[in-house]
């Protein structure tokens, strides 16, 4: 989800669909955040969900698109930080 109006509503659309097709749990991961205050912001909007992740915004993903490299090749630290959210899924459908 993006720190942007039309891509928070539609995570937010996501969510309830996804309610209503009995699915319980709805998880999100926030990418190309540029300032704190974005996180906050999206944590306040997406209570519907559980985010996974904060990506920062990272110029090195779209040199790395233009290059047609591999992002996991170029940028150690976006790696990890997916790292990070598979770890917290794992651990959320480990627990229920």
């Amino acid at each position: 989800v993006e720190p942007g109006s039309r891509s928070i509503e539609t995570a937010k659309n996501i969510a309830r669909m996804a309610r209503e097709l009995g699915i319980r749990h709805v998880v999100s991961i926030t990418n190309k955040i540029t300032e704190g205050s974005q996180i906050e912001a999206m944590k306040r909007e997406l209570t519907d969900t559980t985010i996974l992740a904060n990506i920062r915004y990272n110029p090195a993903v779209q040199e790395a698109d233009l290059k047609q490299k591999s992002v996991f090749d170029t940028c150690p630290e976006l790696v990890e930080q997916l790292r990070e959210a598979k770890n917290t899924l794992t651990d959320l459908i480990s627990n229920g």
